[in-house]
This record gives structure tokens, C-alpha cells and sequence, in this order.
């Protein structure tokens, strides 16, 4: 069996850390000897505006736990946990804080810290990733470096501190970007640090469609240059038919959409982007998630593997297993599933066993 959990964000003041401890006691422990991976999808820390050595020491607990389990253990970085993609350099910087070695403590519980993992189980094709490469795609250069100043803050810069920290990594976007990020009104980054780096809080049931607020400060961003002329495979004559098949179906839906299908001679990345952003032009008109018609979310659905394909590898033939989202949820359909997270009241998994995949609540 493998279970999969994601979006613990130890050290926020929502995680439900008490609920992950009964997990573990309650669930992992005892049928530790049925289960042959522990899949940890990201924002397994929350280190952004926390001093990164204090929240690891803070959950010692939790992290003797896991190296006690005899169970292999994968870590999956996150957009929260962000720095610990460059494990070594970034507990390095901690070590000898508070009288414990930091790196002692995170590298005998999760061994490396990877971004992608395939495996093969139970006769399914799995690719694990956090997700966050997968919903912010097209400004992925960008929120990256977003995502690294923020872990490399403490909580007590000012809001113009934390900016000079991006505009510190920004080197490596394109001239345009850098540009802008420089020449960026007072209101206009603090709106962007509003929209990224908000408190972390637990998921409603029925909310304002997610990632509105982020999706308009990062079109400033916006850039598909890193996907072209990759080798794996990923953008091949089936990537752009199923573009044009999505656009297709949406077109009676929307208008908008015959912009995305009329340009059929473009690159195929560059007609997903158009895709993509007449879909975010669509659910900007709904309130809530259940207003949607299933139509546009499961193309939604089918644009995010595409996105997968150019951002972690992701191929037809494999099932995506993915956080970030904050809610569990198995699609077979898409053959994308999530986890969900550990804020609040909340704690979900994922089971991957006999062929199947299923999402548990733990009570």
C-alpha cells in the first residue's frame, strides 16, 4: 500500500498538527507493515515568514516519528517549503541554531528532497508532485523566485524588505519581467504580496473560486520561453489535437474560445496559454465552484495534465498524484488525484492499493 498526504503546514498557525499526530499513531503505526511508501507531496513546513531552523525544531517531534516507521518516506518539496529542494545548502545556513543540527533532524525522517517521483504500483504508472508547477505554469519562473524570498524571510521585514528580497533573485527572469518588478508602484507589489502570500487558512466548502486574486497580479509574469525546445517528449502532435479538442468542446460554451481554436498554425504551447487564460476569463464570471458547469471544470482538468506534461514530465499514460489543492478528491476521468491537507479541522490521505486509488478522511 502507499499513502500520500500533502499540505500539513507545520509551523502555520492553522496546520492541524494534533490531527497529523493521531494519524500517524492512530493509522500509519499500526498498519505500518502493509504499507511500502509514505508519500509527503509539499508544504510539509511552512517556512515562509518563519525562521526556517525554528519551525523544524518546533516539530521534532513529528519528524522522530517518521524516522522511527521503518517506512520508506518520500519528501516532495512544495511552494511553502520551497528551499528545501536545495536541501544541503538550506539547512547548512540552519545548523547550530537552538542546540540542534537541523539537518540531523529533517535528513534521517525524509532522506532527499526531490520534486518528481515515478514509480510504478499495483500496476499504475504514479507521478507525485506538489502541484504549484502545475496551477502556476505560465509565470512558474517568477513565483518560483517568489516562493524562495518568502521562505527566506522571518515575519519581521516590512512589506518593501520582502520586495528588495524578490527583486535579489529576480536576475534570472527575462529583461521585460525584471523591468517590471523594479518599476512596480508601492500599491502594486503590496497587492502582489497580498495575493501570494496571504495567511494560510483552512479550505470552505463553498468558496469564491481559488486563485482569482493570484491569477491577476501574476499576468505581469506571464511567459511560456521555458517550455520550448524540451526533449522530453512532452509537446508532441498528440499535445496540440488535445488542445484543440478541449477548445472544441468549449467553443459552444464561450465565444472567447474560438480564439484559442483559430490559431491553428501557432505553436501548440502557445494555444494552451490562450486556452488557459480564456478559461480563467470564464470562471472569473462565477462565485463559487459549484456555479461552474462540470464542462469547463473537467476542462480545466484536461488543460492541467497538458500543463503537467511541460512542467514535471507527466505523460498520458500515468496517473497524476498531486497537492497543492487543498482538497481530496480522485478523478479517475483525468486520472488526477489530491490528498487534501491538514488545516484546521481537516486531515485527509490518499490509499494507493490493488490497482485503485481512494481518498480517506481521518476523523
Amino acid at each position: 500500500m502507499i499513502l500520500a498526504i500533502s499540505d500539513l503546514h507545520l509551523g502555520a498557525k492553522a496546520s492541524n498538527s494534533r490531527g497529523i499526530y493521531h494519524f500517524i499513531d492512530g493509522y500509519v503505526e499500526p498498519h505500518r507493515s502493509d504499507i511500502d511508501h509514505l508519500f509527503l507531496l509539499g508544504d510539509v513546513f511552512d517556512l515562509w515568514r518563519r525562521p526556517n531552523a525554528e519551525v523544524i525544531v518546533e516539530n521534532q517531534k513529528l519528524l522522530d516519528r517518521l524516522s522511527s516507521l521503518d517506512i520508506k518516506v518520500h519528501y516532495l518539496f512544495g511552494n511553502h517549503d520551497f528551499v528545501t529542494r536545495d536541501i544541503g545548502e538550506w539547512l547548512s545556513s540552519t545548523d547550530g541554531l537552538y542546540g540542534v543540527s537541523s539537518w540531523d533532524l529533517l535528513q534521517r525522517s525524509v532522506g532527499q528532497v526531490k520534486e518528481v517521483e515515478i514509480l510504478e504500483y499495483d500496476g499504475l504508472n504514479l507521478r507525485f508532485c506538489h502541484g504549484h508547477q502545475i496551477d502556476y505554469w505560465m509565470a512558474l519562473d517568477f513565483y518560483e523566485i517568489f516562493c524562495e524570498a518568502m521562505c527566506k524571510t522571518t515575519g519581521k521585514e516590512s512589506a518593501s524588505e520582502e520586495w528588495d528580497g524578490i527583486l535579489e533573485l529576480s536576475r534570472g527572469l527575462s529583461s521585460e519581467h525584471q523591468s517590471w518588478a523594479r518599476q512596480a508602484s508601492n500599491e502594486m507589489w503590496s497587492r502582489t504580496l497580498r495575493a501570494l502570500a496571504g495567511p494560510v487558512t483552512e479550505p470552505q466548502e463553498d468558496t469564491v473560486i481559488s486563485g482569482m486574486d493570484e491569477w491577476n497580479v501574476l499576468t505581469h509574469f506571464l511567459s511560456t520561453d521555458r517550455f520550448r525546445g524540451r526533449s522530453n517528449g512532452v509537446v508532441s502532435p498528440g499535445f496540440g489535437t488535445e488542445v484543440d479538442r478541449i477548445a472544441d468542446q468549449l467553443v459552444s460554451h464561450s465565444s472567447v474560445f474560438r480564439d484559442a481554436r483559430s490559431h491553428k498554425m501557432s505553436h501548440a504551447i502557445d494555444r494552451l496559454a490562450r486556452l488557459w487564460i480564456n478559461l480563467w476569463s470564464v470562471l472569473e464570471r462565477y462565485e463559487t465552484e459549484n456555479e461552474v458547469p462540470r464542462t469547463v471544470l473537467r476542462a480545466v482538468s484536461r488543460a492541467k495534465r497538458l500543463m503537467g506534461g511541460l512542467t514535471i514530465g507527466l505523460s498520458e499514460y500515468e496517473f497524476l498524484i498531486r497537492g497543492h489543492g487543498h482538497r481530496p478528491y480522485v478523478d479517475a476521468s483525468v486520472m488526477t488525484a489530491d490528498p487534501g491537507c491538514w488545516l484546521g479541522s481537516r486531515g485527509s490521505f490518499l490509499e494507493i492499493a490493488d490497482g485503485e486509488v481512494r481518498a480517506c478522511q481521518w476523523e
